[in-house]
This record gives structure tokens, sequence and C-alpha cells, in this order.
């Protein structure tokens, strides 16, 4: 079962994704924007053995915007070389926007691979670039991070800044502070603020 996840990654996946414009790196994948970048990872499950694999295709939208210099030395968050979905700012899988749920793609001895590696192609096409297509500037992905009640207050923040809309920042930190008890969350934001060069 391995052999053909690993055949599916390297005949199927790989050559789809470099004609699109992906550039590959391990099982991650990804193409630069002027302003972002798209990013995909082929994720194989823990538990795979000899007798059955599950994989899923992860996906991220990757701002240039929220990685300078000066913020990874103020948080001291490790971001690769190249751009990944773990360190995307908006995240998410094929099945999660097809089905809504976490579902994985399974080989197993009774599998179709033909049938597989021709429903990779489609979700590929039909599902992952019309994701990503959603996505063009720092203002798309503002407009989808505001969509949810847990996204990160750090990262709106960032992107924000980055078109210096600083009242709006400001708004963002503020309110947080205003929510909460913990004095250390409190100070953390008011640290935030003094690297944007914001008073609150």
């Amino acid at each position: 079962m391995k052999q053909i996840y690993e055949h599916i990654k390297k005949n199927t996946i790989s050559p789809l994704l470099k004609e699109l414009g992906f550039k590959k790196k391990g099982n991650n994948y990804y193409k630069e924007t002027n302003e972002l970048a798209y990013t995909l990872n082929v994720q194989g499950s823990k538990w795979n053995d000899t007798e059955r694999v599950d994989f899923r295709i992860n996906l991220g939208i990757f701002s240039k915007a929220i990685y300078t210099p000066s913020y990874l030395q103020f948080s001291g968050y490790p971001v690769g070389k190249y751009p990944q979905v773990v360190d995307s700012v908006l995240q998410t899988s094929i099945s999660s926007i097809k089905d809504g749920i976490d579902k994985w793609y399974v080989i197993e001895s009774h599998t179709n691979v033909e049938k597989l590696e021709e429903m990779l192609l489609e979700d590929i096409e039909q599902v992952v670039m019309p994701y990503f297509h959603r996505f063009q500037t720092v203002h798309d992905v503002i407009d989808e991070l505001e969509k949810h009640n847990d996204s990160s207050l750090y990262h709106l923040a960032l992107l924000y800044h980055s078109l210096q809309n600083v009242n709006k920042v400001r708004d963002i930190l503020l309110t947080e502070i205003s929510e909460t008890q913990n004095k250390e969350e409190i100070e953390d934001m008011r640290a935030f603020g003094k690297f944007l060069s914001i008073n609150l």
C-alpha cells in the first residue's frame, strides 16, 4: 500500500501541481503570488501500515505581510525558508471544503487506484485551485479571517498593520484587552502593541 501511495504522490499529484506552477519540497508544495503564497501538504496518517494507507491534502494561505524579519525576531517563531501549510494564516483541507468534515483518502487492497487518481486530479482542479483563487490580496485574507471567531488576533492585527490601518489594529488589541482578565495576556497585548509602535 505504501508503494502505491508513493507512486500516487510522485506520478499523479506532483506532475499536476508542477504544471499549475507549484514548487515542491518534500511533501510540501507552494506557489507564490504578489502578496501571498498558496501552500499544500500531503499528509499520511501515523497509523499507516502494510495493509492500509490513509492520507489527506491540507491547504493554506501564507501571508508575507505577517512573517517579517522584525516580527520573527519579536515572536521567536521559527519559519522555514519555504512557505508551508503549518505557517499559513488560513488552513483547511480538501475534505473540509468538499464535505465539511475531516475525511481522508484511503488505499487498501481492494482500492481502485485508477479511480482514486482520477478523484485526486479532479479535487485539485475543481476544489483546490478555486479555493486558492479566492485569495489574491491581503484584503481577501482579512475578509476570511473576520468571518471566524477563532481567528488569530495577532494575524489579523499584523495584516491590518501591513495596510497601515493603525486605528483598526488599536481597536483589535484594545477589544482583546477589555475582554480578558488574564494579566499575562494583557501584558502580551501591550508588548505586541509596543512592537507595532501603537500606544494602548
